[in-house]
């Protein structure tokens, strides 16, 4: 028996676009939103499962009515739809799902997926808060104990590769970790399909056989539905596509396999403040390479005129322009006159 479901990943869908989005960013949303019910179409699949971080705000009443409604209209069909809690899901600091706008979505087609579904395949490991390192691998290892070759579904912050967020940031899981976890408990789930870290985790196309083994499981991450943040303008909006195959017309072992399909949307050009974050970006820039000047001169000076004619003085920093160095001088001296008055 073949079944196949659609994995859909950071939604975070709000009223109020994020920073550098244009006012559009709501509608373009539930357009993606659309376009992912309408590939579980045309892909005859089981279920789409979302896994994490629906919506953008956590409290009810920063998220519209209208929103939750139209949200209930689009995932309201004749394929079910299963939600994995994330962080943005759940009240701050814990597990409560009491008053969220991801609970109001709810109903007879629209399901909470939190543990082991009742197909026995499923198994949903919402948001943890304490997250983190060898401890947090070990945690989601726990859900998958005594679980027969499970597809995983998880708002995790899974990671191939140390520090995603620099040396010093905190916060993700490694795979590896993930998957010594699981083979110490004996755990073999044939797939983890996880969410929150919004990049897209380039695996291609694989299949997992060898039903019982503690073989590492194929990981699927298509990337934030939403290309919330201006990092993300050069993510072409994806869902992944899960094929499970049983095994048993052929009394062979259970396979899986992954494909990312492309969700029709705005170029970035039109969704993006783009303009707008290229001149901050030039700004924070010349000021940058302005306090590096600054570092270098023997005195300061509090006048515009004076500050002006010390800086006009100085070299270019290495690799700056001298537009960019213009600019930030022009920033300073725009700050000191307004610190005077």
């Amino acid at each position: 028996m073949i079944r196949r479901y659609i994995q859909v990943n950071d939604v975070h869908l709000s009223d109020q676009p994020p920073q550098m989005r244009t006012a559009s960013y709501r509608d373009d949303v539930l357009e993606k939103l659309r376009a992912c019910m309408v590939l579980a179409v045309e892909h005859d699949v089981a279920a789409v499962v979302i896994t994490g971080d629906l919506f953008h705000r956590k409290a009810a009443n920063h998220t519209s009515h209208q929103t939750v409604q139209d949200v209930r209209t689009i995932l309201s069909s004749d394929i079910p739809v299963l939600l994995v809690p994330g962080n943005h899901d759940m009240a701050r600091g814990s597990g409560n799902l009491s008053g969220q706008p991801f609970v109001s979505v709810l109903g007879e087609n629209v399901q909470l997926l939190y543990g082991t579904a009742s197909d026995g395949l499923l198994v949903g490991v919402p948001w943890d808060n304490a997250w983190e390192g060898e401890r947090g691998a070990q945690a989601i290892a726990d859900y998958l104990v005594n679980r027969q070759r499970p597809l995983v579904f998880a708002h995790a912050p899974l990671t191939p590769t140390p520090n995603p967020f620099g040396p010093e940031a905190r916060g993700w899981l490694l795979t590896d970790d993930l998957t010594k976890a699981l083979a110490e408990r004996e755990c073999a789930p044939l797939l983890i399909a996880y969410g929150h870290m919004h990049n897209r985790l380039n695996i291609g196309a694989g299949v997992m056989i060898e039903q019982g083994a503690t073989s590492p499981p194929l990981y699927s991450n298509p990337g934030a539905l939403s290309r919330g943040t201006i990092a993300d303008t050069e993510q072409e909006p994806m869902v992944a596509l899960i094929t499970y195959n049983d095994g048993a017309a052929l009394l062979a072992a259970p396979t899986v396999e992954v494909r990312y399909l492309p969700v029709p949307h705005r170029p970035a050009a039109e969704v993006f403040r783009l303009r707008e974050h290229a001149a901050r970006t030039d700004r924070e820039e010349g000021i940058a390479h302005l306090a590096t000047g600054l570092a270098t001169a023997e005195t300061y000076t509090v006048t515009p005129e004076a500050l002006v004619a010390q800086l006009e003085a100085l070299p270019l920093a290495e690799g700056v322009d001298a537009t960019t160095w213009r600019d930030g001088i022009g920033y300073a001296a725009a700050a000191v006159e307004g610190a005077a008055t």
